[in-house]
């Protein structure tokens, strides 16, 4: 008997909180990860036993660059999958008997939960949006996909229970709702080892940029500039300008990484906001275009306080330090409790053990 989970693969937030969230299942628990996401990300995020079968039934949205999405090009991508998974039902529901799946849980496609319906198997959607609340709006200026878009619904719709985590959007396909607390990493700073290992300057006003994974341009030399500050790059390749502190993930935890640094400069996701949530590093952050998770998570950013909000070109340039300078002085407001990985963990491990949840 196994739980199996179904991650999309577009995007780091879904395998983070998903790889938190089965850190606290039970090891007796045997979980399947149904995913096509990186499985190096995932030996690093997950501390106990699980075993991939690579697999996708979502397409996110194709991307421009960092911070623009081709409507078009993600709606014709999806019809495109959305028809294979209709053709793959059978062999989906023979995957989850072979398995002897006791519940699924789908984050964040709405295919997985139709298959779960067929296998008479209880269905979990967890997330912060819907995939049908990224595409509406596409589709309003798209409308020959609105049959694409109905039958999405329809999907969710057949989920047993959704669970709602903080930073969420409408998610109005799913039938029955509840909301947890915050699924995020909590760091420890590991400001005196980093500077040791990366020979930067302890005392310095440390930022972390994240730009996300596309290409673009970005005036990196701008900032080797700001005298007192000193940047760090979440990556395993030489840093793109002298000055600026490549930080190898793979030896340093990122959470760790985050909570050693006074601010984080970069495009607001579901992980990067959750984890500067849950350690209080606040945030400068331009929004992607035309990516409603973007607007929901600049909201979101705004209430909580530790946030200042710059133009893409800005962000571009460099040219952040007044930016950076005035969010240090802010003031949060604690938005959610901060144990959603136990309390999604506890709902999982009660499902699948047929214990009533409402």
């Amino acid at each position: 008997m196994s739980i199996v989970y179904y991650v999309s693969s577009h995007g780091l937030g879904h395998a983070i909180r998903t790889a938190a969230i089965v850190n606290e299942i039970p090891i007796s628990e045997p979980v399947i990860l149904r995913t096509e996401v990186n499985p190096a990300i995932l030996e690093e995020e997950i501390h106990r036993p699980f075993q991939q079968e690579p697999a996708s039934f979502d397409v996110g949205c194709v991307q421009k660059d960092s911070f623009t999405v081709d409507g078009p090009a993600t709606l014709a991508k999806y019809q495109s999958l959305h028809q294979q998974n209709r053709d793959r039902l059978s062999n989906e529901v023979a995957f989850l008997k072979k398995h002897d799946a006791r519940v699924i849980i789908s984050d964040s496609a709405s295919f997985p939960l139709m298959v779960a319906r067929e296998a008479n198997v209880p269905g979990l959607a967890v997330g912060n949006f819907t995939w049908g609340d990224i595409y509406k709006p596409l589709v309003d200026e798209n409308p020959d996909y609105e049959t694409m878009l109905r039958e999405m619904a329809e999907e969710y719709a057949l989920a047993t229970i959704g669970i709602r985590l903080p930073l969420c959007m409408e998610m109005s396909e799913l039938p029955t709702t509840v909301d947890a607390p915050l699924v995020a990493r909590q760091g420890t700073s590991l400001r005196p080892a980093l500077a040791g290992w990366l020979d930067i300057d302890p005392d310095a006003k440390w930022c972390l940029v994240y730009l996300g994974q596309y290409p673009l341009s970005f005036d990196w030399e701008r900032l080797t500039r700001y005298a007192g500050w000193q940047f760090l790059l979440l990556s395993k390749e030489a840093p793109p300008a002298k000055g600026i502190a490549s930080v190898d993930p793979r030896r340093f935890d990122v959470p760790d990484v985050l909570a050693s640094c006074q601010v984080v400069l970069g495009k607001p996701g579901y992980g990067t906001v959750a984890d500067c949530m849950m350690n209080d590093v606040p945030m400068v952050f331009s929004r992607s275009t035309r990516f409603p998770e973007a607007d929901s998570l600049a909201g979101y950013l705004h209430r909580w306080g530790r946030a200042v909000e710059i133009d893409r070109t800005t962000c571009l340039s460099g040219n952040v330090l007044p930016h950076l300078e005035s969010v240090l002085a802010t003031t949060g407001n604690p938005l959610y409790e901060t144990n959603g990985a136990q309390v999604v963990a506890k709902i999982i491990v009660d499902m699948s053990q047929g214990k009533m949840l409402l």
